[in-house]
């Protein structure tokens, strides 16, 4: 499963379901390969326009998956073969790796900027 921010990388997708209602603010695209877009539109009441779409993003639409009032959405997801707890568990297990390798690399800098200043002072 991947949360698409920019609507131009669906394009050519072949669409497994989209889930809006009839007079909702808030529209779900997935796809066969597991791409999933959220778009929400905003409809400005003073002016008789189109309404403005506004593409969620990853944060946001997890967000909005992990609601109860959303328990719908979530299982028709699932039965077409998207995870949101799997997606999550990727997710959580992809950060840790990030900060794990940032806590080295600010270690490593640290060693290194410590060397540099041991040698700097007790050289004089």
């Amino acid at each position: 499963m991947k949360i698409e921010n920019d609507p131009f990388n669906m394009v050519g997708r072949t669409i497994t379901f989209i889930d809006a209602g009839k007079y909702a603010d808030q529209i779900t695209i997935a796809t066969d390969d597991g791409h999933i877009m959220m778009a929400e539109f905003d409809y400005d009441e003073l002016e008789d326009e189109d309404p403005t779409i506004h593409v969620l993003n990853k944060y946001n639409v997890l967000q909005r998956l992990s609601r109860s009032t959303n328990s719908r959405l979530v299982e028709r997801m699932k039965k077409e073969g998207f995870d949101l707890r799997e997606f999550e568990e990727r997710e959580k297990k992809l950060r840790d790796e990030r900060m794990k390798k940032l806590e080295i690399d600010k270690e490593k800098q640290e060693r290194m900027q410590y060397e540099r200043l041991k040698a700097k002072y007790e050289g004089k």
